[in-house]
C-alpha cells in the first residue's frame, strides 16, 4: 500500500511515485541511466502505462510528515498522526488530491508557512512531473485527470487511538 508523505527531491511521494519499485534502479545505473531521475521527466506514467494501471490505488495517511522537503525518511516522533486513508480508480488524481488537501492544507493548519512544493498548482517540481506522467497515462489511453471536477476521491477518517 502507498503511504503519503513529502519528498525531498519531488515533492511528493504517493501513488505514482510509488512505481519506482517496480524499477530497479541498480540495474538501471548499470546500463549507463538511473530510473530514480526519470521520476522529473514523467518516467513513472510511462513506467504505469507499460506494465499495468491499477485498479485501485489505497493510499495511507495515518502517520504523515508535513514538513516539506523532510521525506521520504521521516520517524514517527517527526509525523503527525492524520488518521486517513484514501482511495481512488485514478493514481494522478488521488496524487492530486492528498498533496493538495492532506499534506499542504495539514502543513497550513499546523502553521508550517512552507508548503511547496506539496502544492499540485504551484509550478513546483511536484507539479511539473504528476502532469508529466498524467500526460505519459493518457496517450496510453488511461482515464486521468487533475481536474477535481471530475476526481472521484473517496477519503475514510480512522478512530483515533
Amino acid at each position: 500500500m502507498q503511504v503519503l508523505k513529502p519528498h525531498s527531491i519531488y515533492g511528493v511521494t504517493a501513488c505514482i511515485k510509488h512505481y519506482m519499485g517496480v524499477t530497479s534502479d541498480t540495474l538501471t545505473r548499470a546500463a549507463g541511466t538511473r530510473a530514480h531521475d526519470s521520476v522529473g521527466r514523467g518516467g513513472m506514467g510511462t513506467e504505469i502505462a507499460g506494465t499495468r494501471f491499477p485498479t485501485l490505488n489505497v493510499l495511507d495517511a495515518i502517520w504523515v510528515s508535513l514538513v516539506p522537503g523532510a521525506g521520504p525518511n521521516v520517524r514517527y516522533p517527526d509525523a503527525s498522526r492524520i488518521d486517513f486513508i484514501a482511495a481512488s480508480t485514478d493514481p494522478v488524481a488521488l496524487d492530486y488530491w492528498a498533496a493538495k488537501y492532506i499534506l499542504a492544507e495539514g502543513a497550513r493548519e499546523r502553521g508550517l508557512t512552507r508548503v511547496a512544493p506539496l502544492e499540485p498548482d504551484d509550478g513546483g517540481v511536484f507539479s511539473i512531473w504528476l502532469r508529466l506522467s498524467m500526460n505519459e497515462l493518457a496517450a496510453a489511453g488511461h482515464p486521468v485527470t487533475t481536474d477535481e471536477t471530475r476526481m472521484n476521491v473517496y477519503m475514510r477518517e480512522l478512530a483515533g487511538p
